[in-house]
């Protein structure tokens, strides 16, 4: 009985993480978008936050964490999501950014920069929970803040 009960609890464990992953929200540009991106940012003169991630996460905590980046910065800049697969074609500035100790260990991260990707305004890393949303919080103060 005691084998069956903790099969069927990896079982269960296993099918609770294995749909984790997340689609892209309204108004959040893919990396092959970038250009578009680039544009609406300029036109709008907004920041542009790159939401550094994974959508075919197993991890519903980055999934979560990624869904709140991109509800949090949607109207206060222009969010573009970049895959783990696509970081390759990233700007330089961007690259630089991702690899300060600034964006900690784990995804997802936000970098976000000036519209014409020349400043890095601020970095968002991961924290856990109600962390997470305060980091956010005060980012998001800072990128209203930024004049250009």
């Amino acid at each position: 009985m005691r084998i069956l009960s903790i099969f069927l609890f990896s079982i269960l464990l296993a099918a609770s993480t294995a749909f984790a992953g997340f689609a892209l929200k309204s108004g959040v540009y893919s990396m092959n978008e970038l250009d578009a991106a680039k544009s609406a940012a300029l036109s709008g003169k907004k920041p542009i936050a790159f939401l550094y991630s994974d959508k075919n996460t197993f991890c519903s905590q980055c999934a979560s964490a990624s869904l709140q980046a991109m509800d949090t910065l949607t109207d206060s800049c222009v969010v573009v999501y970049i895959d783990r697969s696509d970081a390759i074609n990233l700007p330089e500035e961007m690259k630089s950014a991702l690899r300060s100790p600034k964006e900690g260990k784990y995804i997802p991260t936000v970098v976000v920069m000036s519209y014409d990707l020349r400043k890095v305004i601020t970095i968002v890393p991961y924290a856990r929970g109600g962390a997470y949303k305060q980091i956010l919080s005060e980012a998001k103060k800072k990128i209203l803040s930024y004049r250009q």
